[in-house]
């Protein structure tokens, strides 16, 4: 997930105020990363906010939230944290209805209210400190040995057992940031069950049928979309999440069967 001065002015008409938010930043860097744009005439973008905002109507969202097309033949959709969700217009070249839409940015909407991005990039955050904590750690070595020559023994020993300190304690940090990464990396198909979950739910309370994401993603399976998204997440194989969706529709459907409020 560098170009920025060009994107934050064309993106600016776009959507203005969202650009404080961590979400709008990652976009726009994930964006940058691969040469892709908002494309802000795509006359589809109006029909994608109309859903997009349907869903979340009910969440009394913190940030407000961006629904925008990305100028793409991939199929893609995702979500880079609360309040920003894209899709590309690969995907919407797929001619979806209303309720497939609704379906897949409820599946992205579900992301953003769950914080998996946030809680899935910690890990990286916190390396990324690790690492500038480790090149002050060897600045200060450096500076050390060069003052070895003015300095009393006492205190150029003192100062090398608080350097060896300090380094011990880089050293366990790192471990633990390590591991929390790998669990991230275990976690990742049950965050996207869950949104698969709670996203058909969503659309079901905008007033679309919940089927929307299984038609969805069967289409994109025929169309052969299943590569790493934009932010470099790869979704569980569509078959796997097909064969989920259908169990978890007939449950639904056994404890309430569908009646759909009306559409706003």
């Amino acid at each position: 997930m560098k170009p920025w001065l060009v994107l934050v002015c064309l993106l600016t008409p776009v959507c203005a105020h969202a650009q404080p938010w961590p979400a709008w930043n990652r976009l726009l860097q994930a964006l940058a990363a691969q040469h892709l744009e908002i494309s802000g005439a795509d006359p589809r973008r109006a029909r994608i906010e109309t859903i997009g905002k349907a869903l979340i109507a009910r969440q009394n969202p913190r940030p407000p939230w961006d629904f925008v097309v990305v100028a793409s033949p991939k199929i893609d959709a995702g979500c880079c944290g609360e309040g920003a969700v894209y899709v590309t217009s690969g995907l919407l070249d797929l001619h979806l209805d209303d309720d497939e839409l609704a379906g897949i940015l409820g599946h992205e909407v579900a992301h953003g209210i769950m914080r998996h991005v946030e809680t899935n990039q910690q890990p990286q955050m916190l390396m990324e400190q690790a690492r500038k904590d480790q090149q002050t750690a060897l600045e200060q070595v450096d500076q050390l040995e060069r003052e070895r020559e003015r300095l009393a023994s006492e205190e150029f020993q003192r100062r090398q057992q608080e350097l060896a300190k300090q380094a011990l304690e880089l050293k366990e940090r790192i471990a633990i940031i390590q591991a929390s990464a790998r669990k991230v990396e275990l976690n990742l198909r049950a965050q996207e069950a869950d949104a698969d979950s709670v996203g058909l739910q969503l659309a079901r309370l905008a007033g679309y049928r919940e089927e929307g994401l299984l038609t969805a993603l069967a289409k994109i399976q025929e169309a052969g979309g299943s590569s790493p998204n934009l932010a470099g997440y790869r979704h569980p194989p569509i078959a796997y999440r097909l064969g989920r969706l259908r169990q978890l529709l007939q449950i639904l459907h056994k404890l309430s069967p569908p009646d759909l409020p009306a559409r706003p």
